[in-house]
Formats: C-alpha cells, structure tokens, sequence
C-alpha cells in the first residue's frame, strides 16, 4: 500500500495481526512474545508467586525470632 492510497473494505478484513503462540489468539501488538492478555496473565502469576514466597519466609522469620509460635503458625495459612 503507498502513501495516500486508502484501503478498500476487502483489502481492510483481509488485514489481520500476528497470531499469539500462546494462546492462538489475533493480535496486533506482541509483548514478550505473546499478546498483551497473556503477557498480563504471566505477570500477574509472577506476582502472585512472589507475594507467597514473601509471606512464607515473613512467617518463617517470626517463627525464627519467637514472635510467633509453631501452633500459631500450623493455626495460620502456613
């Protein structure tokens, strides 16, 4: 297509995007590989992986210090 020129209706439904690998979805913009819906979804797992690992070892060092005990620690999430 050149400057200038505009597209016709077919020339418009015949344009498509990139297909996302990881989810076979059509899209027109990839981050990271993937389109932006899984791109967040990663993101979000990311983060949700990292909050438990911080709670984890938040709980593990005030078991440490004596802050809190084992029978409170079992009576919690951990």
């Amino acid at each position: 297509m050149t400057k200038g020129k505009k597209m016709s209706i077919n020339e418009w439904n015949d344009a498509g995007g990139v297909v996302c690998p990881e989810c076979g979805g059509e899209t027109l913009r990839l981050v990271d590989g993937v389109c932006l819906g899984c791109y967040n979804r990663k993101v979000a797992e990311r983060e949700r992986k990292l909050e438990d690992k911080r709670e984890r070892r938040y709980y593990k060092d005030a078991l440490k210090r004596g802050a809190i005990s084992l029978r409170q620690m079992k009576a919690g999430r951990l």
